[in-house]
């Protein structure tokens, strides 16, 4: 994939690096298939870069940022922008490289609200979504029917009471509470009571 104009870099880093110097972490447990990276240049071709390739000052290997090295040199690129960061211990270093990626895959996406976003993109694609899948989320947003729920009415107050002045209080809190569904907060020296009146 050939330069075609110059890429930026908008992401805060330490240095740009020779791509050439830049060591992957050889126990990184994650494969890159050629289409994710692929998509990947595309979006740094485009976009620039949003976020730098981090290494290890202790082992001197990528501890995230993999793919984007792969892609950085798929688009013909000379240096990259490194972060470069301590690690107390190669376990932590392990931990954090694992992290990365699990930590991701323990979202959970609303599709509804994600096919009404990428419905707005110019070029949905850039999001990271292939044609099929963008088909698949606006077709499952067409076919889903929107429920909408009439609030219930409430009114919601917490009162901080001393002790000393509950009583004369008590009688301004009643008539507030005449209110249809007004859920009520006592703070009576430490202890906190509730109740719902209708």
């Amino acid at each position: 994939m050939p330069r075609h104009k110059r890429i930026w870099v908008h992401c805060a880093h330490e240095k740009m690096i020779d791509v050439r110097k830049l060591k992957p972490n050889p126990r990184n447990p994650n494969t890159h298939p050629r289409v994710q990276v692929e998509l990947l240049a595309r979006i740094i071709r485009e976009q620039g870069w949003r976020a730098p390739i981090t290494v290890s000052r202790r082992s001197g290997y990528i501890v995230r940022g993999h793919a984007r090295l792969e892609a950085a040199i798929q688009l013909g690129e000379k240096k990259a922008p490194v972060d470069f960061q301590n690690y107390e211990s190669d376990e932590a270093e392990l931990a954090d490289l694992i992290a990365d990626n699990r930590l991701s895959e323990l979202a959970e996406m609303d599709s509804i609200a994600l096919g009404a976003i990428l419905e707005e993109l110019e070029d949905p694609e850039m999001a990271g979504y292939n044609a099929d899948e963008i088909a698949g989320l606006l077709s499952e947003m067409k076919r889903r029917p929107l429920i909408i729920r009439k609030p219930a009415r409430m009114t919601w107050g917490l009162f901080c009471i001393p002790t000393s002045h509950f009583g004369k209080i008590a009688e301004s809190v009643e008539l507030i509470s005449q209110e249809e569904q007004v859920q009520i907060e006592l703070m009576v020296g430490d202890e906190v009571k509730s109740e719902d009146r209708q």
